[in-house]
């Protein structure tokens, strides 16, 4: 099932502080007014840069305490 509607990408605005500050990650999850790509350098020595780039952790969260950010399935409650 799938849903379409109008995005404005010149007016969007988000900010998950809480959240951010909860995981010791400020700014991390902040969307700007403008939705664009905007170019940042990477602190990393070029080697471990393409190291991390390659992995995929949010497809098996299982091994990473990343896992906090992936949606858990949510058990049904029976009445």
């Amino acid at each position: 099932m799938g849903f379409t509607f109008e995005h404005d990408f010149a007016n969007v605005e988000y900010e998950a502080e809480e959240f951010d500050n909860r995981l010791n990650t400020k700014g991390l999850h902040q969307v700007r007014r403008k939705v664009e790509f905007q170019p940042r350098l990477t602190i990393l020595p070029p080697d471990l840069f393409t190291q991390y780039d390659a992995l995929s952790f949010w497809k098996n969260p299982s091994n990473s305490l990343a896992n906090v950010i992936v949606a858990q399935p949510v058990e049904a409650v029976s009445k």
